[in-house]
């Protein structure tokens, strides 16, 4: 259960994804973006170059990444590249330490882990894995998901690297281990502020719209309401919000036992934003 010990792959996966969202983003503009010259991009991508670890906490922070995440990306830079040996031992050290996850069972993530599985896909694939029929086999899994096989063959290899699926060989046959994702740490909470996440949650926010017309209403649940509120009142409900989805969640699997048999996935989204222009905005423009 080892996360991702290559950084160049957040920053190419970082890339893939502005892409994704504009086709004609280039490397270069991306190279601009973070801040490093598009020559020497160049060359860290294909792996002659590495960085400082000052100029990983910039990158990082141009990212997106918050606090806890851009250090996890600053020693997974310094692990292979800081000067000295003893920085380099330090930096392993740091990252044995946020390796050590309370359970076998479990796996926690952090931004920056979170921006190697930020497509839906990847959580798709994990809890599909809990359903029965279940087959590994790509094929099956992108047309259960209603995604390319190529798409699924990209998710398994992310999956794998951050150390969320486990291939074993036993007597000559493959067998998959996965883990459930206990933490988003720094990815989903308040103050998060990566392309990943914001990425994710539009991809989550557009199947909830195609939903609407391609399910029956018996197969969904779709609730809206427009309340004014007050900053104080606001800030409690996101709160209760966060509480509800994490507690509905742990009831859920306590309540499994071995005849629960799962056969579909779900996706469970809420969303509380502002309609209305912030009141000096407001009174700005008049």
């Amino acid at each position: 259960m080892t996360p991702a010990r290559d950084w160049r792959s957040l920053l190419r996966d970082a890339l893939t994804q502005r892409v994704a969202r504009n086709p004609a983003y280039s490397q270069r503009a991306f190279a601009r973006d973070v801040g490093i010259p598009a020559g020497r991009m160049s060359e860290i991508l294909a792996g002659r170059e590495g960085l400082s670890r000052r100029k990983a906490l910039d990158v990082a922070g141009r990212l997106g990444f918050e606090s806890q995440a851009k250090n996890w990306f600053a020693d997974l830079v310094d692990a292979s590249h800081a000067r000295s040996r003893s920085q380099r031992m330090a930096a392993v050290q740091r990252l044995a330490k946020r390796d050590n996850v309370p359970s076998p069972d479990f796996h926690e993530l952090d931004a920056a882990q979170f921006a190697c599985i930020s497509d839906w896909i990847h959580f798709g694939i994990l809890e599909l894995a809990r359903t029965k029929p279940f087959t590994w086999n790509p094929t099956w899994l992108a047309q259960r998901l209603g995604v390319p096989p190529a798409a699924v063959n990209h998710a398994l290899d992310n999956l794998a690297r951050v150390g969320l699926l486990r291939e074993s060989v036993k007597r000559g046959k493959s067998t998959f281990r996965t883990w459930d994702v206990v933490s988003l740490r720094n990815a989903v909470n308040p103050g998060a502020s990566s392309d990943a996440v914001r990425a994710f949650h539009r991809q989550i926010l557009g199947r909830a719209t195609s939903a609407i017309d391609a399910q029956a209403t018996e197969e969904r649940e779709l609730q809206s309401v427009i309340l004014a509120l007050s900053p104080d009142e606001a800030a409690e409900l996101r709160a209760e919000i966060r509480e509800f989805t994490l507690k509905t969640v742990r009831s859920l699997a306590s309540k499994r036992d071995a005849s629960t048999v799962p056969t579909e996935v779900y996706a469970l989204s809420s969303q509380l934003f502002r309609l209305t222009t912030p009141t000096r905005q407001a009174t700005s423009k008049a």
